[in-house]
């Protein structure tokens, strides 16, 4: 009787191949950061110099500008990440995050145009640089993961 088993071993290296593969996929093209740098600080330019219906609409701006940058994303690269596995990408990501929310909300409470547009170039230049990091952190996550033994 012939057995048609698969090799433990094999596949496991065949699964770390196509691990590398992935990892070599992931990441953003430069215009994916550059987009949602200039979309963070316009929501902090008009948190820092207005009140009322241009903040929500600015929002809005903020919000519909991510999801169509990500349909992009995803469409130029085949691949999208819609939630970090590992930590170099948790990590990354909520410093992202963290550095979106303090400089929207620091602005609003500062209420300085000057300072608006400081904070505004200061959150453009982080999310950018923020975002190259993270993209290389999920790769090093996702290539390393089979060595670690996690599954994500």
């Amino acid at each position: 009787m012939e057995s048609d088993a698969v090799d433990p071993r094999a596949a496991l290296d065949e699964v770390r191949r196509a691990r590398g593969r992935l990892s070599e996929r992931v990441g953003s093209p430069w215009w994916f950061h550059g987009g949602l740098g200039l979309l963070v600080a316009q929501q902090v330019l008009v948190n820092g110099v207005s009140r009322g219906l241009w903040t929500a609409l600015s929002f809005g701006v903020l919000v519909v500008g991510a999801a169509v940058l990500v349909a992009f994303d995803r469409r130029a690269t085949g691949v999208t990440v819609a939630w970090p596995r590992g930590p170099r990408g948790n990590t990354l990501m909520a410093a992202r995050a963290m550095v979106a929310l303090v400089s929207i909300w620091g602005a609003a409470l500062i209420g300085s145009a000057g300072l608006a547009v400081l904070i505004a170039v200061v959150a453009c230049a982080a999310t950018v640089l923020l975002g190259f990091a993270y993209d290389a952190g999920v790769r090093r996550d996702i290539a390393e993961a089979g060595e670690r033994g996690g599954a994500g």
